[in-house]
């Protein structure tokens, strides 16, 4: 038992439990203990942050110095952490008070620095736009003055009627740009009055980066979870009930409960009549009632969310990929034409490139290769980025949210099992609804599931149905050694009392007169 605890500890999904960001955990555990005002069991905290015990016992030592606290031991010997003076650091002295200054200093430069990274995206992305239609519109008015000038009859004024097309269809791209850069893509109400919209800077930034994983703290939600069903189960789980919150394969949360046994002090067991079960009983160690705390989570309800490309409206990214479009068009044209100078003509689209060279001649003595960095390689290369980023990142999330529909449609699944281990229907289990995924492709995937884990637990099949036509066949499963462990443990569960690990009262205070 212990050799696959430390394989599991060994095959881990995440960092050891001795590596962590002290910092981070510390403010947890502040804001936590101020939430349960002031007071607190390692287990209470352990519970509501699903910090594993070793990090809440290191940080522990250091907040009670930091932060003045007061030890209290109850009847049990279980020792109650009591801060009196308030959640507020202390610890005097010029060097600790620089290093809190300058912790403030440095999360403040990061938001600044990361919206001054924003700003700037967006002002490459509406700024070279807007550069690239005046130089057009400038185009369009030289070559209408010219008509002008040299034109006559009727050609003339075709000519002029095709450059005032052109000149209007440029000045509502004009508009467009402004019209995005003012709102965002909202549009005005009757009064005039500008939409809620987020900054149009962070929707270009959404763009390319996205909005984040909305499921970003999730494994430290289903820690919580599982902590609260623990309580509820009375110290004792199981791998199936793992699955349940989860949605992770048998494996793959075999290995998981192996690594919550290592950051909150399980043990593996095995029952007399075969089971494998673990014990957790650290974490019932709670300065609250059990009774009252150990209520039962709905977790293993909850569905994962998946990653959406962002949270834009549809027609803000459609504008935001046509104006880079748009730069990466002409960033492509000036590079080309830039490289092939000095043979470019004086006719055709030509024109345009030296009609562009000609101004920045007025301020460079080398127009032609400052057109080449300004006007060509430096908006190329930032339209290019623009859309391969947001390429390579959609792949990838495509690829969680694929897995994270998987584990969906297997926490339902399990569900299914666990309610009538004896008769599992696939027909009938419910999987409307699943983020992200269409009914035909959450049947696919519940069949997939319950074939797996029925080889995996060796269930019995029956068939429900043979196969008619293009109709596939339908098969009833039976969980018999699921049924039985489940019996098995619920007994145990019986014969284990919460208020065993009540800690009792206050028998000492080290603050106490």
């Amino acid at each position: 038992m212990i050799g696959a605890l430390l394989d599991g500890y060994i095959e881990g999904m995440s960092t050891p439990v001795y590596q962590y960001n002290v910092q981070a955990v510390e403010q947890r555990l502040v804001k936590t203990l101020k939430r349960r005002n002031r007071e607190a069991t390692v287990a209470d905290l352990v519970a509501e942050t699903g910090l594993p015990t070793f990090q809440v016992e290191e940080q522990l030592k250091r907040i009670v110095n930091d932060y003045q606290g007061h030890l209290k031991v109850t009847e049990s010997g279980e020792i109650l952490y009591h801060f009196p003076g308030g959640m507020k650091n202390q610890v005097s002295g010029a060097v600790p008070r620089a290093k809190r200054f300058f912790r403030k200093v440095a999360s403040v430069a990061g938001r600044v620095l990361k919206t001054a990274f924003k700003v700037w995206t967006m002002v490459m992305l509406v700024g070279y736009f807007v550069v690239f239609v005046l130089l057009i519109v400038l185009a369009l008015v030289a070559s209408m003055a010219a008509q002008a000038k040299g034109g006559t009859g009727g050609g003339g004024g075709r000519g002029r009627m095709g450059g005032f097309g052109s000149f209007y269809l440029t000045t509502r791209l004009m508009q467009m740009s402004m019209y995005l850069w003012l709102y965002s893509g909202g549009r005005p109400d009757a009064r005039g009055r500008k939409p809620r919209e987020r900054p149009l800077h962070q929707s270009v930034f959404a763009f390319i980066f996205g909005d984040g994983d909305p499921a970003a703290e999730w494994d430290e939600r289903e820690r919580r979870a599982f902590i609260a069903y623990l309580r509820a189960a009375k110290g004792v789980s199981t791998v199936e009930d793992l699955m349940q919150l989860t949605g992770r394969s048998y494996d793959d949360s075999q290995r998981l409960l192996n690594r919550l046994a290592l950051e909150f002090e399980g043990e593996p067991d095995v029952t007399e009549s075969g089971t494998l079960i673990y014990r957790f009983d650290q974490v019932l160690r709670s300065s609250d009632r059990l009774e009252q705390s150990a209520r039962g989570t709905e977790f293993h309800r909850d569905l994962k969310p998946l990653i959406p490309f962002n949270t834009n409206k549809p027609g803000l990214n459609k504008w935001i990929g046509f104006f880079n479009g748009f730069n990466l068009l002409f960033g492509t044209y000036f590079t080309a034409f830039a490289l092939s100078f000095p043979a470019v003509s004086e006719e055709g689209i030509g024109a345009f490139f030296l009609l562009v060279a000609a101004l920045f001649a007025q301020i460079s003595t080398n127009p032609v290769g400052l057109v080449f960095w300004v006007m060509g390689i430096i908006p190329l290369l930032f339209s290019a980025f623009f859309f391969l980023i947001p390429a390579a990142r959609r792949m990838r999330e495509r690829r969680i949210n694929d897995q994270r529909a998987r584990e969906n449609v297997r926490k339902r699944v399990i569900n299914a099992v666990l309610s009538n281990p004896d008769a599992v229907d696939p027909e009938i289990i419910d999987i409307s609804g699943t983020p992200g995924v269409d009914d035909a492709r959450a049947r696919a995937l519940l069949l997939e599931a319950v074939r797996d884990y029925a080889a995996e637990r060796d269930a019995e099949v029956e068939e429900k149905r043979a196969a008619s036509g293009n109709a596939p066949p339908a098969y009833i499963y039976r969980f018999t050694e699921v049924a039985r462990e489940q019996q098995d443990v619920d007994h145990l569960r019986s014969t284990r009392k919460l208020t065993d690990h009540d800690v009792g009262d206050v028998v000492f205070d080290s603050g106490a007169d």
